[in-house]
């Protein structure tokens, strides 16, 4: 691939290369970002992890409104890491747009449930009175490891 310096591309016996991934597809590997953010952040606290993209406004937006509604209730940092950061093997298999990284926020709190409502009343715009709200289309919410009370 071009965007990684390998000018092989060019050669006109080179296999036609796989589109890289998208931030649509990014969100079928949450499930292995989950384990990873666990194993690398050693923290009781609560962590949502979601997909990014820099250079997409609606994502762009999404982690404005995430942060700026997390600021006002909770202590929390945001952690970044892309799939090549991760060295998952998910890398030897697809090629991610070199935009797409997933982001953790780590965040204090005593009820996980206070922060999910805090990502619903940043993300959610109820249009009618049915309560349609699916954290799991944004991202995963992970409850601290064993050992530290936190409730739902």
């Amino acid at each position: 691939m071009l965007w990684k310096g390998d000018l092989e591309i060019l050669h006109n016996d080179t296999p036609e290369p796989q589109p890289p991934l998208f931030i649509q597809n990014a969100k079928y590997f949450l499930k292995e970002f989950e384990f990873i953010f666990k194993d690398r952040i050693k923290n009781q606290n609560v962590k949502f992890v979601m997909p990014y993209d820099s250079t997409n406004d609606l994502a762009k937006e999404k982690d404005f409104k995430i942060k700026s509604a997390l600021k006002k209730e909770f202590n929390f940092e945001t952690i970044e890491m892309s799939p090549e950061e991760a060295e998952t093997k998910i890398c030897k298999v697809f090629q991610f747009s070199p935009t797409i990284s997933f982001k953790c926020y780590s965040i204090y709190a005593d009820k996980i449930a206070n922060i999910e409502l805090a990502i619903k009343k940043a993300l959610y715009k109820n249009q009618n009175s049915k309560d349609r709200f699916d954290i799991k289309r944004h991202g995963v919410l992970i409850a601290p490891n064993l050992g530290q009370h936190h409730e739902k």
